[in-house]
């Protein structure tokens, strides 16, 4: 590629990128305005369903590293790659792939996007797929107790998942298994998604034994934006 060609095609990375940046702000605008910080469940899956085809060239342009980290804290807390691991807010299968480097193939994946989830099943990356929202109780057609590892990337933040289906996530984990989850740092600002909401969450499951241990620590989420990587130990008690 020619110096020319390459200027041509950077700049036309940078127009999309600002294109898709500046989409996603008026839905997050959108969301908050008219639907609270809660955010509104068929307006965001809309977006999804609209973008997907762009998705990941975008996501590539803004240089995510979460799904990266994901699967180095992974790699880090679980020796047998044949173990099942639960892949929520999957998308197009960015947090599979890097997975997959480590050579964990026992992979399923959960999504509200129809859309997303057909091009994740073109990768071949997991086993299962399952396209549905979650909420606080049980995740349709998915058993308690059934994966070694939950991980959820980028799903907790304003207008997508609310806290409270951390106790949901954690249902499907075996004892002794681990949930994963990144919160951004500006999703904080919102009642929703304020780190005492969160840590209130995270202490009634440690008084109930459901979480036996908690560690976090910061990371970049893409640059110039910080996240904070949680992992929950599964104990013994039972999620109400």
């Amino acid at each position: 590629m020619s110096d020319r060609e390459s200027t041509r095609q950077l700049a036309q990375n940078q127009a999309e990128l600002t294109e898709y940046y500046q989409r996603r702000k008026d839905l997050y605008d959108r969301m908050v305005t008219e639907s609270g910080d809660q955010g509104d469940k068929k307006r965001v899956i809309d977006w999804y369903q609209e973008w997907a085809t762009l998705y990941d060239k975008q996501f590539e342009n803004a240089g995510f590293e979460y799904p990266i980290l994901m699967a180095e804290k992974v790699d880090q807390l679980v020796e047998d790659n044949q173990s099942k691991i639960l892949d929520i807010c999957a998308g197009t299968g960015k947090v599979g792939l890097q997975l997959r480097t480590y050579g964990y193939t026992h992979l399923d994946a959960l999504d509200g996007s129809a859309s997303m989830l057909e091009l994740a099943k073109k990768k071949d990356i997991y086993q299962k797929y399952f396209h549905c929202m979650i909420g606080p109780g049980k995740i349709k057609d998915i058993d308690d107790s059934s994966y070694d590892v939950v991980c959820c990337g980028a799903g907790l933040i304003v207008g997508h998942l609310p806290l409270n289906t951390i106790p949901t996530m954690l249902r499907a984990v075996k004892p002794g298994g681990y949930l994963i989850f990144t919160h951004q740092v500006w999703s904080t600002g919102f009642d929703s998604h304020s780190d005492e909401k969160l840590d209130s969450i995270i202490h009634g499951l440690r008084e109930k034994d459901v979480c036996s241990s908690i560690d976090f620590k910061e990371g970049t989420y893409r640059p110039g934006e910080i996240m904070r990587m949680y992992v929950l130990h599964r104990g013994p008690g039972t999620v109400e």
